[in-house]
């Protein structure tokens, strides 16, 4: 028995991984087998790069797919012809092996020594081979180990095969190893277990991700190599090579066929992803033309259906396929070439779809290319409308949305956004100069296209033409509408609804966030004015509260005509409140929920009244008040329109001591409550006048005018009502108001 065929037996099982496809290199291995009597090899079918199975791993995001490199993990490392991308054939293999390890675990295989269909036995292996078994280097005792282990006897050919030192195991040399290398079970179930995604090469993950010093080990120097990477006398299955044309070379005259296909295979072969800067996408006769001479005018080298430096404007590319109208052989296809940016032009709905109607008309191919894609993205046929502008407006609806799941980086329209184009560009460091717009070019690029040579008028559509489309497909170009900034096509009944809606949507905005936090849904609700935690607030307008709180002070006083939550509000503010009502109930029921001493209701007697009383009222007699109104005599009453009646009322301030800081009329006899208010007002003392938005107390707002007070009206909202009001403030001096640079909003309502 050979030493090579000890070294063989020194496994339970060798494993070879080929294709069954792979006839020439199975007779290869048979002969390796017949020469050296190796009787434990059997064949482990490979998994094609065409198999269902590779594509489902692509359509699953199982591999890694550029950007960016897999091995460097940069975008670009300047070299044009590296493999920084996985391309099905290695996919497949590294499914081969996952397929392979998983046989070694179902079926309990101790070890296994694992080959490729391609290995040669280098010139020294019997002399190795020999040092392994008279120094009994036993290999198997290395693969019984409790622990996960891998053997590495062979790689691409170099000098390391014609070392002439004595063969021993180095745990600190990698190879790639893939052509022989032998693991145990534990290493079969470990590169399992580790395993998630294809993101590298099958080699790399296995000697370099998964092994280390500890589980893996390097015979060297080496007894194997392949032939398709090392010497070219077969040809590689994963990435044609230069070495196999120089084999054939040696003898072109009887392998001419052969060496054709294979420089052929060469030069087709792709395995680099090219990067360019820009791609511009858009549905044909969307602008295209336009956009691609933008882009040059601010100088990109980007070719209209053609691939340039900078990269490409071509709506076909917002697929993957053969281009049928492509420029130059760049634009044939998208493959094995990535843009940094995505830009998507669109056009008026309404101009396109008269352009996209002669396009469909005339271009057989345009109409069927988009069909094609369209169907296979959506199961959506363009050509089941029967109507010629449900068709074009079904392909531009359709087209734009493929563009739109790549998530375009900018849309923009060509009517009216090239300055939005320019600043994207600016910002991303494209351009580094100012465009003089006199250099930008004409809208009118490709506007008259010839079809096979001859001119065709476009069909002129109204905005009644797209109304009359199918509606869920009107519904959809509506859509895209809405988010290109286009107007929509509706009817008038659409827009009405539309409009109301978004009033509708906006009162439930407004409440949610003005008044809901001010307490007006608290107020409604509990019939009476409270905040949103239900503390009592006056009934004034909104705008009047949050100022007058503003300005008040713990040494303010208040005296109030008519008493209520405002009393309430006011008995933790300031210091002492004085408060007449002509309500004794209403006062009663008040007066339980005070808390604080600082509120003071006085008894008044309503029919009696000092002389200094009926001097002031003669006084507001003579000046001719009104007393007709067009109201009933309860709601006169309601509104403190009898004055008359109210003297005691009014002039119940003239018993209090000392002044007031703060004066409110919210009562009955309002007019009248002025005339007596300035006899007890401070001189920077305020008077706030409630509802002054009512024209019945007209001769009360006269009166503080003609006394010298300045009205500062606030109009708005009350607590809980559904009509607006006013409350006014008087002032006689800026110098009643504090200099506020700033105060927090009330009611905790956030800054907008």
């Amino acid at each position: 028995m050979s030493f090579i065929t000890q070294f063989f037996h020194q496994f339970d099982h060798v494993l070879c991984l080929s294709l069954v496809r792979s006839h020439d290199r199975r007779i290869h291995i048979n002969e390796l087998v017949s020469l050296h009597n190796i009787k434990n090899l059997q064949f482990f079918d490979a998994i094609n790069a065409d198999d269902p199975i590779v594509e489902k791993y692509y359509l699953e995001k199982k591999v890694k797919q550029f950007p960016n490199c897999f091995r460097c993990g940069e975008l670009s490392c300047g070299k044009n012809d590296c493999n920084n991308t996985l391309i099905p054939a290695q996919v497949a293999t590294f499914l081969s092996y996952i397929s392979l390890w998983e046989y070694v675990v179902e079926t309990g295989i101790t070890n296994v020594l694992i080959i490729e269909d391609d290995i040669i036995i280098s010139d020294l292996a019997t002399q190795h081979t020999e040092t392994y078994i008279k120094k009994k280097l036993h290999i198997k005792s290395e693969l019984l180990s409790e622990k996960p282990m891998l053997l590495r006897f062979g790689w691409a050919l170099s000098d390391e095969h014609e070392s002439s030192k004595q063969i021993d195991f180095d745990a600190s040399l990698v190879r790639m190893s893939n052509p022989a290398h032998a693991i145990n079970q534990l290493m079969a179930k470990l590169l399992l277990e580790r395993f998630s995604r294809i993101d590298t090469t099958v080699d790399i993950y296995q000697h370099k991700v998964i092994c280390n010093s500890i589980n893996s080990k390097t015979a060297f120097p080496p007894i194997f190599y392949e032939m398709s990477w090392s010497t070219g006398e077969v040809e590689s299955l994963i990435h044609p090579k230069q070495i196999r044309l120089d084999y054939l070379m040696l003898d072109n005259m009887q392998k001419s066929t052969e060496f054709d296909i294979a420089q052929e295979r060469l030069l087709q072969h792709k395995k680099h992803t090219t990067v360019y800067p820009i791609l511009a996408l858009g549905h044909p006769r969307c602008g295209s033309g336009y956009t691609a001479s933008l882009l040059k005018a601010f100088k990109q080298n980007v070719g209209h259906e053609q691939l340039l430096t900078d990269g490409i404007c071509s709506w076909m590319f917002a697929v993957f396929d053969q281009y049928p109208f492509a420029g130059n052989d760049g634009a044939k296809n998208r493959d094995f070439k990535y843009f940094e940016h995505i830009i998507h032009h669109v056009r008026s709905p309404l101009d396109a779809i008269s352009s996209i109607i002669r396009d469909d008309n005339h271009s057989e191919i345009s109409n069927g290319f988009r069909r094609k894609h369209i169907i296979n993205k959506f199961d959506v046929d363009i050509n089941q409308y029967e109507c010629s502008i449900d068709k074009a407006v079904a392909s531009y609806v359709y087209w734009n949305k493929i563009i739109e799941n790549q998530n375009p980086h900018l849309t923009f329209r060509v009517e009216d956004q090239q300055t939005k184009l320019y600043e994207y560009l600016l910002n991303n460091k494209l351009v580094d100069s100012v465009v003089d717009p006199k250099s930008l070019p004409s809208k009118n690029v490709n506007k008259d296209k010839k079809y096979k040579g001859k001119h065709y008028d476009k069909q002129h559509l109204t905005y009644q033409d797209i109304l009359s489309i199918n509606v869920g497909l009107r519904q959809e170009l509506n859509k895209l509408c809405r988010k290109y900034g286009y107007d929509e096509f509706l009817t008038d009944q659409e827009h009405a609804t539309i409009v109301q809606k978004k009033i509708d949507s906006d009162t439930q905005k407004f409440s949610k966030l003005t008044l809901e936090p001010r307490g007006w849904n608290k107020s409604a609700e509990l019939c009476m004015p409270v905040d949103t935690l239900g503390n009592p607030l006056p009934w004034w307008t909104y705008p009047a509260i949050e100022f007058v709180e503003s300005i008040i002070t713990k040494n303010t006083r208040v005296f109030e005509f008519g008493c209520g939550n405002s009393s309430l509000w006011w008995q933790d503010r300031v210091y002492q409140v004085v408060s007449v009502d002509h309500d004794s109930v209403w006062v009663e029921k008040i007066s339980k929920k005070i808390f604080l001493p600082n509120i003071v209701f006085p008894r008044i007697a309503l029919t009696e009244h000092s002389p200094n009383a009926q001097k002031i009222y003669e006084t507001f007699v003579r000046n001719n008040p009104r007393t007709s109104f067009e109201y009933d005599s309860d709601k006169v009453t309601r509104r403190g329109l009898n004055d008359k009646d109210f003297i005691s009322y009014a002039s119940s301030i003239l018993s209090q001591p000392g002044k007031f800081d703060c004066i409110v009329i919210d009562g009955m006899a309002r007019r009248l409550c002025c005339y007596f208010a300035i006899q007890k007002l401070s001189d920077n003392g305020i008077i706030i006048f409630d509802n002054s938005n009512r024209s019945d107390y007209l001769e009360g707002y006269q009166y503080l005018i003609e006394q010298g007070f300045y009205q500062i009206r606030f109009s708005g909202t009350v607590p809980g009502a559904h009509f607006p009001s006013c409350t006014s403030l008087f002032i006689k001096s800026l110098d009643a108001l504090p200099k506020i640079v700033f105060n927090k909003p009330a009611f905790n309502i956030p800054e907008y």
